[in-house]
């Protein structure tokens, strides 16, 4: 009887530990930031050359803005329209936000996060 207690609080406890002990769910990888041509800031605005078969325009992203302790506004565009048009646009298409529209602060510096193919001087 003795060894039935010890066998069965053995298989108990290991059932406690394997649900105190199980690795949490794995998260979905969030999709990767599209590359752009290039960016730069000018006249309080933020300008970027993206990839377009013809169709693609700001509506065609959503800015996410994160504002760093240092005032510095990091910017992801996310890419929310498929551009399925064909034209050969091989310079792609300049779209432009400025400051008001995504809530940046004039002191602030603006940081494009996604990646970059070249990057345009910066004005001024």
């Amino acid at each position: 009887m003795r060894g039935m207690r010890l066998v069965l609080a053995a298989a108990t406890s290991g059932l406690a530990l394997a649900a105190c002990g199980s690795p949490p769910e794995p998260r979905e990888a969030p999709e990767p930031l599209e590359p752009v041509l290039t960016w730069y800031v000018e006249d309080d605005a933020l300008f970027v050359r993206a990839q377009s078969g013809g169709c693609t325009n700001e509506s065609s992203f959503e800015p996410h803005v994160y504002l760093t302790r240092d005032w510095i506004a990091e910017i992801e565009l996310e890419r929310v329209e498929d551009d399925e048009c064909e034209a050969f646009m091989p310079n792609g298409v300049l779209l432009r936000w400025t400051r008001e529209q995504l809530g940046i602060p004039e002191t602030a510096v603006i940081e494009l996060e996604n990646p970059t193919r070249a990057r345009a001087p910066r004005a001024g």
